[in-house]
Order: structure tokens, then C-alpha cells, then sequence
């Protein structure tokens, strides 16, 4: 049986080291948490905040060897207490910076010292539990990360507003320094620990040096060997190809993706439209960016989830409550599903206004009043509709100049208009008449995860009908005949290729 003295100790350690983990995160955190208020303190623009944060990653990413390097040179317990001392000063010094540059080097050095609690972490955890035990306190200390984000943003939130945004850097770095105090206290190798027994070390020592006798005999590794290993190799390379992932669609570095607008990402980067890869047998993303989608909704509707998403993004941008009078200029696939989408949230009466006539067509047969604005007087169209010449909303989904100043004309006195149509050239916009009515606007682009999700609850409930929307199916080796098909018809709106 262990030594009870040996099996509190050792788990006193395992939390301890996790403990690390979640400072190390919430001081890595504190710069972006507080982003918004040091940018217009510091008057830094998106691509200087940027390039702060990638002068930390920069470092950060050689470090994660050399640090490895380093604490199998010096050993766990002074390469750790030497990281967290780095890493601490470091952030309490980001609390005396004056601006751009200071803040880039600070998180340069801020960089360096962090790496290596991993590796620390990792081999002292190899010290006092054997193989076939470690997975627990690995997984313990490999969970402190997902800790600290969740304790990060309200704590460093809270100590901004009670003392300010220096004491935010300063009291979790202070924290590293009391960690470290207790770290250098408890820490010690197993054969130094009073009472621990000959048969415990020798369960321990056995077990570590059956997948090391090997390596021992011949000394250490050196790069050139490592990399010879398949093993390595395999784990190296699929950080390689991975980890990039999880920039791939944002950069997660920029002000709308640390607020958590990453659809808004200063540097976004929509798969199939800026990055190939939208008719790849297989492609790679993170499983993050994956929805489930139910046995309920066909392969036909799954398919048109992601315009769906859009229409739910924008409505849910707007400022629509149920009961409202609705109009949507342009009756394509988007405009067609905003106004499924204001039907089924509960919108007194909607038009959809449309000049061409299969597009028009469509938006009737599904239930909708239409208006032609090329034949007749918008605010005509709307007295028949909606009862008043003017509406609650209206939704600008063309892109088109002259629906710009239509929604203006037709938008109801301290109305809203949302835009969404992407113009290819600035439009003109009556703003003295948008400021006489008192018109709010807003925009809507692409939309979030959790639009997707409402998407697809809306599609299982069949609130929002996409089949009509259907134009063709054609098979996947017609793709470039459905592309030119798309652009020489007035009569399709959504073409699917079926593999």
C-alpha cells in the first residue's frame, strides 16, 4: 500500500502544476481581454494590436523547445519556478506600459517565459506518478488551460473596474510570485521525500525507465535523431497541419474575434470563397465549426443551411418585434428567406419588392404580397399591403443603387433599415432624409454559430420552406455548366451539385 504522505503529495503536486496552467492562461489572456480599453488608451490601430500580439507569438513558438531544452538542462523544479518568475515580472511590467511599442516588447519577453511550464509540468509529473497513472493528472494539468479562460475574462474584468487596468496585469502576475513561493516549499524529487519507502521508488523508477533504457545508453537524443523518429515525426506533423485551423476562417487575434465576433474578423477568410476548398472531396476544419445536422432535415434543406443562417443572422441583427410591418427589397434566395424568416417570427404583413418576374413569382406562390418597383410606386404598393405608405423595416438585400433610395423613401418615420446587399460601387443616400425621419440603420454579414444552429431548428420544424428555392440539380461533373446556367438565367436561384 503507498505511503499515505506520498499519495497526498503527489496529488498536491498534479493540482499545483494545474494551478500553474490556469495563471499561465489568465496572464497570456489579460492583454486581449482589455484590448478595447488599451486601444483607445494607447490610440493603437487593428494591424498594432496585431502585431503586438504576433511579436508574443512569435517568441512563444520558439520557446516551446528551446523552453523543453531548458528544463531538461536544469531540471523541473527551478526551470518551472525560473518560468513562472519570467512570466509573472512580465506581466506585472505590461502595467507600466506607455504605448505601442512597450506593449510589443513586454509581450515579446512575456512570450519567452511561458512555453516552458509544459514541459515542466509534464516531466514532473513523470517523476512522482507512474506510466500507468499519469493520464489523470496530465489531463488535470492539460485542463487548467480551459480554466483560465473561463476564470480569466470576469476576473480581469472585475479588477479593472474596482482598481483599474494596471492592477489587472499586476495582481495575476503578483499571484505567479505566490505560486512560485509555494512551488519552491513543496516541490522535491520522490527519493528526497521523508518516509517514502524503497519497494514505492523502485515501482515508480521501474516503470519510468522501461520506455528510456534504450535512449540512456546511448545518451541524449539529439534534433537530427528525434526527427528520425516516426513517432515524433507523426505528432509534430499533425500539430503542423492542425493547429493552423484554428486560424483559418479568423485570426482570433483581432478586437471583433477576442469580443467573439469572429463572422466579423478583421482578417476573415470564408472557405469556397477567399480560401479553396469549397468542392474538395475532403477537407479539414475544426471540429469546433462542425453542426450536427438531424436525420430530420434532407440533404436537399442541409444543403441550403447556410443561406438560411444568413437570413437568421439579419433578422436577429434588426430590431423586428413581432407585429411589425415588413419590406424586403430584392426577392432572391436571401431576400426570399429574410421574409420567410419576418413570416414565421411574427411580422404583421410583409412585401417583397422584385423586378424580376420569376424571382416575384416565387415570393407570391409561397404567400407573399410583391411589388414590381420598375411598374409601380413603391409607396403605392405598400398602402395596399400594409394599409400606410410606409413600413417598419425595411431590409435593402439588392446591393442595387436605386433600392437604396427606395428603402429611404419607403422606411417608416424613426423606422429602421437594415442593409445587406453588398454594392459594387458606393451608393447615393439621401442622409438629410435619413436625419428628418429619424431612421435607424444597421447591417448584417454572414452570421454566427449559433444562427447555424437556429437555422437548422427552423428547417427541422419546417418554419422556413428552402425546396422552392431549388431551381436545378444537376450532378457534380456539370459544375462548370450549372456556374454558366447561374449567370445567363433569370430563373435560377439555387443550383445543387450531387456528387
Amino acid at each position: 500500500m503507498l505511503n499515505l504522505t506520498y499519495r497526498k503529495l503527489r496529488w498536491i503536486i498534479a493540482g499545483w502544476l494545474t494551478l500553474s496552467t490556469i495563471l499561465n492562461l489568465i496572464d497570456r489572456q489579460t492583454l486581449s481581454i482589455l484590448a478595447p480599453l488599451l486601444r483607445d488608451k494607447f490610440h493603437l490601430s487593428p494591424q498594432d494590436y496585431a502585431n503586438i500580439v504576433s511579436a508574443f507569438l512569435i517568441s512563444y513558438a520558439v520557446m516551446y523547445t528551446v523552453g523543453g531544452r531548458f528544463v531538461d538542462w536544469i531540471g523541473e523544479r527551478v526551470g518551472m519556478a525560473a518560468c513562472i518568475l519570467w512570466w509573472s515580472i512580465c506581466a506585472m511590467l505590461t502595467s507600466l506600459a506607455q504605448g505601442f511599442w512597450s506593449l510589443g516588447i513586454i509581450r515579446f519577453l512575456l512570450g519567452i517565459g511561458e512555453p516552458g511550464n509544459y514541459p515542466a509540468a509534464l516531466r514532473a509529473t513523470t517523476r512522482w506518478f507512474p506510466k500507468a497513472e499519469r493520464g489523470l493528472p496530465i489531463a488535470l494539468f492539460s485542463s487548467g488551460s480551459a480554466v483560465g479562460n473561463i476564470i480569466a475574462p470576469p476576473m480581469i474584468a472585475g479588477l479593472m473596474l474596482l482598481w483599474g487596468w494596471r492592477a489587472a496585469f499586476i495582481i495575476p502576475g503578483a499571484l505567479g510570485l505566490v505560486w512560485l513561493v509555494v512551488w519552491l516549499w513543496i516541490y522535491r524529487l520522490p527519493e528526497h521525500l521523508p518516509g517514502i519507502s524503497q519497494e514505492e521508488l523502485a515501482w515508480i523508477r521501474n516503470e519510468n525507465s522501461q520506455g528510456v533504457a534504450s535512449a540512456s545508453a546511448s545518451g541524449p537524443q539529439r534534433w537530427g535523431d528525434l526527427l528520425k523518429d516516426r513517432n515524433v515525426l507523426a505528432l509534430v506533423l499533425c500539430r503542423l497541419v492542425s493547429d493552423p485551423v484554428w486560424y483559418f476562417y479568423s485570426c482570433g487575434v483581432c478586437v471583433p474575434c477576442q469580443e467573439g465576433n469572429t463572422h466579423v474578423c478583421e482578417k476573415l477568410r470564408v472557405l469556397g470563397v477567399d480560401t479553396d476548398g469549397g468542392f474538395a472531396e475532403y477537407i479539414q476544419v475544426a471540429s469546433e465549426q462542425l453542426v450536427e445536422v438531424p436525420d430530420t432535415v434532407s440533404d436537399e434543406q442541409a444543403a441550403l443551411v447556410e443561406p438560411v443562417s444568413v437570413a437568421m443572422h439579419t433578422v436577429r441583427r434588426s430590431s423586428f418585434r413581432p407585429g411589425d410591418t415588413a419590406l424586403v427589397l430584392g426577392g432572391g434566395p436571401i431576400g426570399n428567406l429574410i421574409a420567410q424568416m419576418l413570416r414565421a417570427s411574427g411580422a404583421r404583413a410583409v412585401m417583397v419588392s422584385e423586378v424580376k418576374p420569376f424571382r416575384g413569382a416565387l415570393a407570391e406562390r409561397l404567400g407573399f404580397a410583391t411589388v414590381n418597383p420598375a411598374q409601380e410606386d413603391l409607396r403605392e404598393a405598400l398602402q395596399r399591403c400594409v394599409g400606410e405608405p410606409f413600413a417598419d423595416h425595411v431590409f435593402e438585400v439588392t446591393g442595387v443603387s436605386a433600392a437604396y433610395r427606395d428603402a429611404v423613401e419607403a422606411c417608416k418615420v424613426r423606422g429602421e433599415i437594415v442593409f445587406v446587399g453588398l454594392p459594387k460601387t458606393p451608393p447615393e443616400v439621401d442622409i438629410q432624409r435619413v436625419v428628418f425621419k429619424e431612421i435607424q440603420t444597421s447591417s448584417s454579414r454572414v452570421y454566427a454559430r449559433q444562427d447555424f444552429r437556429a437555422a437548422i431548428a427552423l428547417l427541422e420544424r419546417r418554419a422556413v420552406d428552402v425546396v422552392p428555392l431549388i431551381t436545378d440539380q444537376l450532378p457534380l461533373k456539370d459544375a462548370e455548366g450549372a456556374f454558366q446556367k447561374m449567370l445567363g438565367s433569370d430563373t435560377s436561384l439555387k443550383i445543387l451539385l450531387a456528387p
